[in-house]
């Protein structure tokens, strides 16, 4: 993800509120549970997020997102493209 939308890794994990950095957190929470099947528990541990509730927003947003969205819907099938096949176990 920071490949394609040019926020660096440290951005995405770390504690910044900022909306692209928030948008791209989002994006990695959803394709972090839908593409590699990872739990909401284990995707907190990786990001440093405080509840699984904030997963399970953030999956509700980019669905939302998703639908009005073209560009954001190409960008998630170019992301799943590169994941399949990915193992479920990654270190993150």
């Amino acid at each position: 993800l920071a490949e394609e939308t040019g926020i660096e890794v440290e951005r995405i994990r770390s504690a910044e509120k900022s909306r692209d950095v928030a948008a791209v957190r989002h994006l990695c929470v959803y394709l972090s549970s839908h593409s590699l099947g990872l739990s909401a528990r284990r995707i907190c541990r990786s990001l440093r997020l405080r509840s699984p509730s904030i997963v399970a927003y953030a999956r509700r947003a980019v669905d939302r997102r998703r639908r009005i969205d073209a560009g954001y819907e190409q960008l998630i099938q170019r992301v799943q493209g590169r994941l399949e096949g990915a193992q479920r176990d990654l270190e993150w």
